[in-house]
């Protein structure tokens, strides 16, 4: 439906506008279709959570997947490891990254990437094994942590 505008007819009268009853009627018609497309869409307040397709995940404070508290957190997230934290990396106290997670859903599986940077010019990454347990944090090279030999290949500072 277009919009329904009222007339005020001609000023400073109002003589040849809308009746108050057409024009109320007018006004709750268009309300009845802002209040109709209101019901269709999301909001911060409207929206759908959960670990599926198409919803936000909210974070909170899950149980351990398969007892491994170092994947406490389901779900693809921003992470955070401090210096009180059992499972963060090693050559630094705080870290921040990233966690991507796709749950293969028909074989009780999950693919389980962290990305982290600390201070510096260190980053680490670690996957997780089938049984829900992290393999070791490992070190990403660069440039900012390589030089390269005279044969071209990288050489760890």
């Amino acid at each position: 439906m277009a919009k329904q505008s009222i007339n005020l007819g001609t000023a400073p009268t109002g003589v040849g506008g809308d009746t108050p009853r057409s024009a109320f009627t007018k006004a709750n018609a268009n309300f009845d279709e802002l209040y109709a497309f209101d019901a269709t869409i999301k909001s911060a307040a409207k929206v759908d959570t959960g670990l599926s397709v198409g919803t936000v995940q909210l974070i909170g404070s899950p149980p351990p997947i398969n007892g491994h508290a170092a994947f406490a957190q389901p779900g693809s997230h921003f992470i955070n490891y401090g210096d009180d934290t059992i499972s963060r990396p090693a050559g630094g106290s705080y870290w921040s990254g990233f966690r991507a997670q796709y749950p293969f859903l028909n074989c009780g599986m999950d693919l389980v990437a962290e990305v982290v940077t600390g201070t510096g010019l260190n980053l680490r990454f670690r996957t997780i094994n089938q049984d829900g347990s992290p393999w070791p944090w490992r070190i990403i090279y660069h440039d900012g942590n390589t030089t390269r030999a005279a044969d071209g290949t990288l050489k760890a500072i």
